[in-house]
């Protein structure tokens, strides 16, 4: 684990712990940096990315990197996949793209 101030890079095992965790480590180093209100979307990304590389490499090392510098905060993850990420289109969120049905709320 490399640890300093303004930068996180920890080895984790790709499991259904590892979003939690990241989660975890992404709020005590905003806390730090006083960058609370960015949060909400630091969680998220953290928690997508890391889900990503749990379901691909499951049980395999990944790794985790959260940092800061002059121009921002930088969440980054590595995992062992030989295989790239696909990118997808960006979808414009309305009414009509999101399933609102009772029967998926929970």
């Amino acid at each position: 684990m490399m640890s300093k101030p303004d930068c996180l890079l920890i080895p984790m095992l790709a499991s259904k712990a590892a979003p939690g965790l990241a989660r975890t480590l992404t709020k005590t180093r905003l806390h730090n940096w006083g960058y609370m209100h960015i949060s909400d979307d630091a969680f998220v990304i953290a928690s997508e990315l890391i889900s990503n590389a749990v379901t691909a490499t499951p049980g395999k090392e990944i790794r985790f990197q959260f940092s800061r510098d002059i121009a921002g905060v930088l969440i980054a993850v590595w995992d062992a996949s030989p295989a790239q990420p696909q990118v997808r289109p960006m979808v414009d969120m309305t009414l009509d793209t999101l399933d609102v049905s009772e029967e998926h709320q929970g």
